[in-house]
């Protein structure tokens, strides 16, 4: 199954990563209603992840429960589980829960729009990413981290994913798009281009 996966990023705050994925996202979900669309939220911040789960005091409620739980159903769930052992995966556990629905919590998200909400703690965790990728006795760390976003989507049965990240985990994406307070640029391997607005991004995924 072929899966595409998008990074909005710019390490910059404020130059609209959140807003452009969440209308991209809901847009692409809206005119792909037979595909299942997950937005993987990689912001320590998870302001996206709030604004999917509800919006204001409600979205972040309802991603304080996510975190809360015994094991985190977010992204930082995920990355905990990868670093006991498992980097190497082919699919995720059976009972896993890192990725929610994300219309059970916003009536106003379509139904095969997805989230894997992000965490604060996603900034202590890099640290121990970073020591794990360069650690000389795993010789195929490297291999196995770099792949994880993809093999996840490969897992959940994923069409596209979108992902929203400030400085983790940027090149999980095989298309960037990085928005910046000029213009929002599309860049797949060497091929740049400037899109208009959310409806000329999404005609181009």
């Amino acid at each position: 199954m072929s899966i595409k996966v998008y990074a909005f990023y710019n390490n910059k705050g404020g130059v609209g990563k959140t807003t452009l994925c969440s209308n991209a996202s809901i847009l692409y979900a809206e005119q792909n209603p037979e595909k299942q669309i997950l937005v993987i939220d990689m912001c320590p911040q998870a302001n996206i992840s709030q604004f999917l789960l509800g919006g204001g005091k409600a979205g972040y409620d309802n991603n304080q429960k996510l975190q809360s739980a015994y094991s985190r159903r977010n992204v930082v769930g995920f990355v905990d589980w990868i670093l006991k052992g498992n980097a190497d995966f082919k699919l995720l556990p059976k009972n896993s829960t890192y990725k929610v629905r994300a219309s059970l919590y916003n009536e106003y998200i379509p139904e095969n729009l997805y989230l894997i909400a992000g965490d604060s703690f996603l900034e202590s965790l890099s640290l121990a990413l970073n020591y794990a990728v360069i650690n000389p006795a795993n010789i195929s760390a490297w291999k196995d981290y770099m792949t994880a976003i993809k093999r996840l989507c490969e897992s959940e049965k994923v069409s596209a994913s979108l992902g929203i990240a400030l400085h983790q985990l940027p090149h999980q994406g095989k298309t960037f798009i990085m928005p910046d307070e000029k213009e929002i640029t599309l860049t797949k391997n060497t091929y740049e281009e400037a899109v208009e607005n959310v409806e000329d991004l999404v005609s181009k995924l």
